[in-house]
């Protein structure tokens, strides 16, 4: 007995414990919320504007999103607005997804798009029936059908691509087209620079010309608001409910359930199990590669020949240990996020039960540099003065050389950056809502063919593993996480949250017009796609044509990836005509996959006039390096001047016969 009441009053003074640690972090949680952290937004929206939303003039913030930047800045620009112009109109926040372009747009009044383009001048999956429409209409327009129409435009982009920010440039013509009359200057991102900087540029000379059109808007000037809001000092955050363990279990961050129409996509991704994780590369490699299998088999879930795959990765144990350690926080301790109702700006979250240990393995975008809002919102709870001052001075707008040179120059991530600033411990609510990121997919050319393998999809992977210019060793979140979990002891089956997308990048139809594939390294993913089609054709008795493929690694002993597979196809002179390897580590000087184009020139022009030529892989040497090649090639041998070469190959990219999947 006496043991019982002993047990009885443990358990009494461990529940007591757990309700006064819950009801003092869920107090922090609320006033970092609510209190210094978070400014109320005044008359912001995000989605369907209600039957009786908030009164003035509406404007529409549009974005069309790819990994979640266009996402993040149109949040920013609704924020910052919501604060500058304080009653004064309402922004309605919209995905393009969600936006019915064909009844409202040439129906707005004041539309902001800001806009990502994905891969070689692509929209984005969701605007791309945008772009169709947007396409017919203005092909048509008289220049009245949308005279009333004010908008500003922001594309993103990276100027490694040869199209840079083309879905911005497309938008604005469009809806210039339509007569609609762009205020201010359509801005560009690029993020192989400074994209935020870009961004701030913009937005700052968006804000007079806004102010300028001010008698047809309905606006009054910031400056007659009492000088208007502190913008430094406007941090969003999310609502926390720390849940006593024992009696809420913890939920996953996917449940892996399609969406209302009975499909997978990125909101509502398939949970694939890892069935197969293999090295690519011999002992002798440095380096890592790896072939990753994931089973799909009778989900739902289908993917076609040179289709991509996105992967919700998740960071490393070690990774998620060191950050909860400069939060302060159980990796164990489960939690509720909750979205107050004045900070239309943030994400919608799960409302589910999750542990710390699954918002930061898979919610929180860890080892990507931080952005300089996210600097002034870890200024603001820096116990150090000097550490807060620091901080501030590297978020500063006007003090971007310090934070390109310390942050995006050194390329530290954002918990190095919490590791630096010690003071700075932001409650979880603030650091989900204004300072670490979502965690953002990854994307990979499928290498498998939907003919051969319908029920798992096969992903090559180069396992990244590099030093920063700060001195980290930098581990690719998701390879490091496919190659580990590929590896892993457990007997319990991991699965990965993923979701196919539609690529253009495709075989011919027509399986006897000639193709020529150039893929070096990785950029061989798709093109094994094809040659298992091809396989499959030829086996079912379809006649072929011809079918070169260009590839190129450092040496035959330690990274030719698929070495048997391609000599067997070539060794059938039926689904591969002719191989050409390129490697650039063995002779004293670099042989690349441009020089092998080069040297056949005369044998491949027929079939690039005639045929479909692909090109996979990097975009900021190989994808240039190669059109130069094959520019050459039209100079050589179809006799143009330069001029005329870069024409032709223009034509044939504009007819879809000259397709480049490039990153």
């Amino acid at each position: 007995m006496a043991a019982l009441a002993l047990a009885s009053c443990l358990l009494a003074m461990l529940c007591g414990f757990l309700i006064l640690f819950r009801s003092k972090r869920k107090k922090e949680e609320i006033k970092g919320a609510s209190g210094k952290h978070a400014t109320g937004i005044n008359g912001t929206t995000n989605g369907s504007l209600p039957e009786e939303g908030p009164k003035g003039e509406k404007v529409t913030v549009l974005y069309c999103t790819q990994t979640g930047t266009a996402e993040r800045f149109a949040r920013v620009l609704v924020s910052e607005m919501g604060a500058r112009y304080q009653g004064n109109f309402h922004t309605n926040m919209v995905d393009i997804e969600d936006y019915e372009y064909k009844d409202k747009l040439l129906h707005e009044k004041m539309l902001i798009v800001i806009t990502s383009t994905y891969g070689d001048g692509e929209p984005t999956d969701s605007a791309t029936a945008l772009h169709e429409w947007l396409k017919e209409r203005s092909a048509e327009a008289n220049g009245t059908e949308a005279e009333q129409l004010h908008y500003a435009v922001f594309g993103l982009g990276n100027r490694t691509y040869e199209h840079f920010c083309a879905s911005g440039k497309f938008i604005d013509r469009a809806l210039n087209a339509l007569g609609g009359k762009r205020i201010g200057l359509r801005g560009e991102g690029d993020d192989d620079k400074d994209i935020e900087g870009d961004y701030d540029d913009w937005r700052d000379q968006l804000w007079p010309a806004l102010e300028t059109e001010a008698t047809f808007l309905g606006l009054v000037s910031p400056k007659k608001q009492n000088g208007g809001i502190d913008l430094m000092n406007h941090f969003s955050a999310y609502n926390v409910e720390f849940q006593a363990n024992f009696v809420c279990q913890e939920h996953p961050l996917y449940e892996g359930k399609p969406n209302k129409a009975g499909t997978f996509d990125a909101n509502h991704p398939f949970l694939a199990q890892i069935h197969t994780c293999l090295e690519l590369h011999t002992t002798q490699s440095e380096r890592s590669c790896i072939h990753v299998e994931l089973d799909i088999d009778g989900q739902g879930i289908q993917y076609e020949t040179g289709d991509h795959v996105g992967i919700y990765p998740q960071n490393g144990e070690d990774i998620i240990e060191r950050t909860a350690a400069c939060l302060g926080l159980f990796l164990d301790q489960i939690v509720i996020l909750k979205k107050p109702e004045i900070e239309a700006d943030l994400h919608d979250v799960p409302s589910r039960p999750l542990s710390v240990r699954t918002l930061l393995a898979g919610y929180t975008d860890l080892l990507s540099s931080p952005s300089r809002a996210a600097l002034l919102a870890l200024a603001s709870c820096a116990a150090n003065p000097d550490e807060a001052e620091r901080l501030r001075l590297l978020g500063d707008n006007h003090n971007r050389q310090e934070f390109q040179h310390w942050v995006l120059e050194k390329q530290r991530s954002l918990l190095e950056v919490l590791e630096t600033f010690k003071s700075a411990r932001p409650s979880l609510g603030l650091f989900l809502g204004s300072i670490a990121p979502r965690l953002q997919p990854r994307f990979y050319s499928i290498s498998s063919s939907h003919t051969v393998s319908p029920g798992r999809i096969h992903v090559t992977c180069a396992v990244v593993k590099d030093l920063t210019p700060g001195g980290r060793v930098h581990q690719g979140v998701c390879s490091t996480w496919l190659q580990k979990s590929g590896a892993s002891s457990s007997k319990l089956p991991i699965a990965a949250p993923i979701f196919t997308r539609h690529s253009s990048f495709k075989p011919p139809r027509d399986p006897m017009v000639p193709l020529v594939m150039i893929g070096p390294g990785t950029g061989i993913a798709p093109f094994r796609g094809f040659l298992q089609y091809r396989e499959y054709l030829a086996d079912s008795g379809v006649k072929l044509g011809p079918a070169y493929l260009f590839f190129g690694c450092r040496d035959r002993c330690k990274d030719f990836i698929y070495e048997k597979e391609l000599r067997a196809w070539e060794a059938s002179q039926i689904v591969l005509t002719s191989l050409h390897v390129a490697f650039s580590r063995e002779g004293k000087k670099k042989d690349y996959v441009q020089h092998h184009l080069t040297s056949q020139g005369k044998e491949l022009w027929p079939f690039l006039q005639s045929g479909y030529t692909y090109v996979c892989g990097d975009a900021k040497k190989m994808a240039k390096d190669v059109h130069a090649a094959l520019v050459e090639i039209a100079k050589d041998h179809g006799g143009f001047a330069h001029t005329e070469a870069e024409e032709f190959w223009s034509d044939l990219h504009k007819s879809g016969r000259y397709l480049r999947d490039v990153w």
